[in-house]
């Protein structure tokens, strides 16, 4: 069964605010609250539908994660127990003028085991969940584009932490692994790795686009040439046309960062600059060509 498009499921576009967001959530979730619809299967399984919704577009950070990976990526890395993790139903069901939490029953129906086994989790005192703890982890240029996996040392654990394909700088991944100390229920802090990449001698990237710079002498930007580049599949040969001006770029399909998540692949892209030689090293033979050539209008 296809993973559900969350924005579709709001009804907001892909740009909305956060406001907008959580507007649109509050609107159908009255509407479809199961204390307004007793016994209606299909109002309490839309209710769930939205409010898992709400759960990843309401939070940045999933957010973040859907909008990158695409809705199969997401669901690949996310559980319903993940997605749920953190989403305070009770304070909505207030906002929502509906008391501080749905019945037991409804909310097992509704949620199931989505949010702590059915139990419900608001009542008695609530517990502050504590911050993550974010270490860095620091990948190499190929290997944030490519993927791979990794020891990482956190505390006294070593976590094997699998890097997916076309992670971005500055990216937090968390991991399922906990800190020593206790159970979640006993706010034990979630371990987020920060992603930190190493620069490339040759490449930068923007995204999913890769970007490199190539020089070629006059004569070669005039009439053309043929340049041999470096990409993440090894050289390239690339033709440069003639008449090529400095600083034009050339575009290389599908030769960045690979397709993932649902999203196409980017492109390497080739920037060419002309290298003028300087007077001191002309021959005679080639500063008379020039001087035939600086009279020439052009």
């Amino acid at each position: 069964m296809a993973s559900p498009n969350y924005y579709e499921v709001l009804g907001v576009q892909r740009e909305a605010s956060n406001a907008e967001i959580k507007k649109a959530y509050r609107k159908l979730a009255l509407a479809n609250h199961p204390d307004h619809n007793p016994e209606d299967a299909a109002s309490e399984a839309r209710f769930k539908e939205i409010s898992e919704a709400y759960a990843v577009l309401g939070d940045s950070e999933k957010r973040a994660q859907y909008d990158q990976f695409g809705a199969a990526g997401f669901h690949q890395r996310y559980s319903t127990e993940d997605i749920f993790r953190g989403f305070d139903l009770g304070s909505i069901f207030s906002d929502l003028g509906m008391g501080g939490a749905p019945g037991a029953d409804v909310f097992s129906s509704v949620f199931g085991g989505a949010m702590g086994g059915g139990q419900r989790p608001f009542d008695g005192p609530r517990r502050r969940r504590r911050a993550a703890q974010v270490h860095d982890v620091h990948v190499g240029f190929e290997e944030a584009i490519r993927g791979g996996s990794r020891q990482v040392v956190v505390g006294s654990d070593s976590l094997n932490v699998k890097i997916p394909a076309g992670v971005e700088e500055g990216q937090k991944l968390r991991i399922d692994a906990r800190l020593p100390g206790g159970g979640d229920p006993q706010g034990r802090p979630e371990v987020h790795l920060r992603i930190r990449i190493a620069p490339h001698p040759e490449f930068t990237r923007r995204g999913k686009d890769i970007h490199l710079e190539t020089s070629i002498g006059v004569g070669a930007a005039v009439l053309g040439t043929t340049v041999a580049v470096p990409t993440l599949n090894g050289e390239k040969r690339v033709k440069v046309p003639p008449g090529t001006p400095d600083g034009a770029q050339l575009r290389l399909r599908d030769l960045g960062v690979p397709a993932s998540g649902g999203k196409a692949a980017g492109h390497q892209f080739i920037t060419v600059r002309i290298v003028v030689p300087e007077p001191g090293v002309l021959s005679d033979e080639e500063r008379a060509l020039f001087e035939g050539l600086r009279d020439r209008e052009i």
